[in-house]
């Protein structure tokens, strides 16, 4: 018996209506059919010309590319014509900045490069600096007999500087890329012993002393303290022993000698400039 309220609808309520309304709802067909005959009734009032004028003006600029294209040289982005296809005459290599070499033009017809600046490769290009130089040799290492020796020192302090100059005597060029060692003698001519030392960075560089030309190189004589010095000096580089002519420094301008007589060190740098 009912009491006047409404029944809570159940599921099978709920199924019910949703088919109801499936079977009052329009076809989908309907409602394309509906969509295409609106879109050609607009089209048909005003989009159909200019679509068509549109076309008609397409086509004529494609004809006019097309006839200038023929009647002109290609040319590149900068201006100058292009380079000639893969297989036609006087196709020349070109050298692009990195060093690499590429073709003119392309298999299309295009430039390899447009734009980029490229130089062609001939006699005179740089080589890549990828490559390190090549150093000519004389063959051998400057003997005593191909050159003269002299060294000029000047005083500082505890230390004594020495300019070193060498002078190829002979007739053919040496090598010279080396670091002399020094002997000091004193006027009596006897050696002093003073503790030779040298770094051993490795030498690159131009090896060659040339036939009447002269290469310096520095030495520095820490620890040296006045003490006096002969007239000569003895210097060697592993291809003998040369004498050169000292010229002595100013004993008024030295400092205190050290504590410890074998802090003196004596260094030396490698001879330049040469060839």
């Amino acid at each position: 018996m009912s009491d006047g309220r409404p029944r809570p609808r159940t599921e099978d309520d709920l199924r019910a209506a949703y088919q109801l309304a499936a079977q009052d709802a329009p076809q989908r067909a309907t409602v394309l059919a509906g969509v295409l005959e609106h879109r050609d009734r607009r089209q048909r009032g005003f989009g159909a010309p200019i679509a068509g004028i549109v076309a008609v003006l397409a086509v004529i600029g494609v004809l006019v590319g097309i006839a200038l294209s023929d009647s002109h040289p290609r040319r590149t982005t900068n201006g100058a014509a292009a380079s000639p296809r893969i297989g036609d005459e006087n196709v020349s290599l070109h050298a692009t900045p990195s060093g690499l070499a590429s073709a003119g033009a392309s298999a299309g017809g295009g430039s390899a490069n447009a734009g980029s600046t490229s130089t062609t490769i001939g006699p005179n290009v740089s080589p890549s600096p990828l490559i390190p130089p090549i150093y000519p040799s004389a063959g051998h290492t400057c003997a005593p007999s191909e050159v003269s020796v002299s060294i000029v020192w000047s005083a500082g302090g505890n230390a004594a500087y020495g300019q070193i100059t060498a002078l190829n005597t002979s007739t053919a060029a040496c090598d010279l890329l080396v670091k002399p060692a020094v002997t000091p003698l004193t006027p009596s001519g006897s050696p002093i012993a003073v503790r030779m030392v040298q770094s051993q960075e490795a030498a690159l560089g131009p090896q060659r002393l040339l036939p009447g030309a002269t290469a310096r190189a520095q030495v520095t004589w820490n620890g040296w303290c006045g003490i006096a010095l002969g007239n000569t000096a003895q210097l060697s580089w592993g291809s003998g022993t040369v004498t050169a002519a000292s010229s002595p420094p100013d004993r008024s301008q030295a400092g205190h000698c050290p504590a410890n007589p074998e802090l003196a060190t004596m260094t030396s740098t490698y001879f330049s400039p040469l060839h």
